[in-house]
């Protein structure tokens, strides 16, 4: 009895610790500042090169303070390169309608605060670095695009079809490096009976490599914590607490959010499977699907619909990945020779992704669910998951009221008018019908995820205006994500 109210008390104050955490993060970022129109000569390091379709995207780091730069033209510099320049400060620009992707949230979520306009490159003094080395290494491979996925966190070499599957399936934390990759390399180290200083030396390498990486540097940080089954809970507070003083701009990613929500939810499964014994193939599935449901509000409030029978393809595919394809990914880095090999092991596992994503899919639209609410469907989570060994019937209609919350009455009937850039679009709801006026252009791509978020499966009327590309862009893109 006493030792449960000691781990009652250490669970409490870690939990209030990372509540003032975050509290004093945001307090920090909002008081950054930044002097928008300020004309500055800086010399900084190249912490991070984005290449798009249409211009190169550039994260210079400078007293401990990263700007963005966009810019046309190809630039003679490489990761760690350190460059003087000239430019004026400017802000990121914010979202122009609601709910889609926000660049300036984006970027505040990697530490950028500002970008720079009208540069001038005045210097560049090359360096070299054990990241840029290593993108050399895995170009023009045949597995260059899971190379970067699995070893640098870079998405950005995947073919996008590869990376919207994954995100369906809701297994895109094992495409990009988190804490699972570090049980594996735990796990590879131990039976291979490499010395502890050995692994350690890799995993610090590797942080230096990713740094900065939440998910990688909450597990990094939870694995150098004294081991305690009786604290694991507080110690994964504490870990996320350390991991958001190294880097409070973590907050504002999606990926804070998923990490930390996933990562306490995993260790109180974990910890009540201990406790009784059953059959493997059901601990899985159990598992699986309470992952499920404490990810799934997440997903929905970030992307506005899901795939319920997600469970069941993680429960396939998990154990896949987790056997093969990091493992194949890293020998392949490592001993070249063997790329026939593994790029077979690895296309098959994309095709049956593929397949699987395409075949075995149920998506159900929500909208965007309000924070009251998302907060609410957690609680009801949460108690669902503690009383559930003892009143399962009524854990299991908490989770349905859950759901029943996010997803919603239908929506009333209003009128949006929207900053689509050059043109304009108006969205209308009426007498159960929706409509939609002109679309912007293309290259934006926005216009699906503000309908989505509306909880929109299909525009009874698409009316163009005019065959400008401002006003009809995103004609075909709604075509194919809609029934118009």
């Amino acid at each position: 009895m006493l030792a449960s109210k000691i781990k009652s008390h250490y669970n409490l104050l870690s939990f209030l610790v990372l509540l003032v955490t975050i509290i004093l993060c945001v307090w920090y970022v909002n008081n950054i500042p930044l002097e928008v129109g300020r004309k500055l000569k800086i010399t900084g390091t190249v912490r991070e090169i984005k290449k798009t379709t249409y211009q190169d995207q550039i994260i210079i780091e400078s007293n401990h303070h990263k700007y963005l730069i966009e810019t046309d033209e190809e630039l003679p510099i490489t990761l760690k390169d350190t460059v003087t320049f000239q430019g004026t400060v400017a802000e990121i620009e914010k979202a122009t309608m609601p709910n889609v992707f926000n660049p300036q949230s984006y970027w505040l979520g990697k530490g950028v605060i500002g970008k720079l306009e009208e540069v001038t490159f005045l210097e560049v003094r090359p360096k070299d670095s054990i990241k840029e080395w290593l993108y050399q290494k895995i170009a023009n491979h045949p597995l260059e695009g899971y190379m970067a996925s699995l070893l640098l966190s870079d998405f950005s070499r995947l073919e996008d079809a590869i990376v919207t599957a994954y995100q369906q399936t809701g297994l895109i934390h094992l495409l990009g490096v988190s804490g699972t990759h570090i049980v594996l390399i735990d796990s590879l180290f131990r039976r291979f009976s490499f010395p502890k200083w050995m692994k350690w030396l890799f995993l610090s390498v590797y942080f230096y490599l990713l740094y900065p990486n939440f998910a990688f540097t909450r597990s990094f940080i939870y694995h150098l914590l004294p081991r305690s089954k009786t604290y694991g809970l507080a110690k994964n507070f504490l870990a996320i607490s350390i991991a958001l003083w190294i880097d409070p701009f973590a907050l504002f990613s999606v990926g804070f959010y998923y990490a930390s929500l996933l990562s306490t939810v995993a260790f109180l499964l974990m910890r009540k499977m201990e406790k009784k014994k059953k059959k493997k193939i059901k601990e899985l599935l159990s598992f699986s699907l309470w992952m499920f449901l404490f990810q799934a509000p997440l997903t929905i409030y970030f992307y506005f619909e899901v795939n319920v029978l997600s469970p069941f393809i993680q429960l396939v595919m998990t154990p896949l990945l987790t056997m093969f394809l990091f493992p194949s990914v890293l020998i392949t880095f490592a001993i070249p020779i063997l790329t026939p090999i593994t790029t077979i092991i690895v296309s098959g596992l994309d095709r049956l992704l593929l397949w699987l994503s395409s075949t075995v899919s149920m998506n159900i639209l929500f909208g965007k669910p309000s924070i009251a609410i998302l907060v609410l469907t957690y609680a009801l989570l949460f108690l669902a998951l503690i009383i559930f060994q003892k009143r399962k019937r009524f854990a299991v209609f908490l989770c349905i009221f859950a759901f029943l919350l996010l997803s919603g009455p239908k929506g009333t009937d209003e009128v949006v008018f929207l900053d689509v850039g050059q043109g304009d679009s108006i969205w209308m709801r009426l007498d159960d019908k929706t409509i939609l006026i002109d679309t912007g252009c293309y290259k934006q791509k926005q216009m699906v995820s503000f309908l989505k978020s509306k909880k929109v499966s299909h525009l009874d009327y698409l009316i163009l205006t005019h065959g400008d590309y401002d006003h009809m862009g995103e004609a075909i893109n709604l075509v194919e994500n809609f029934k118009v």
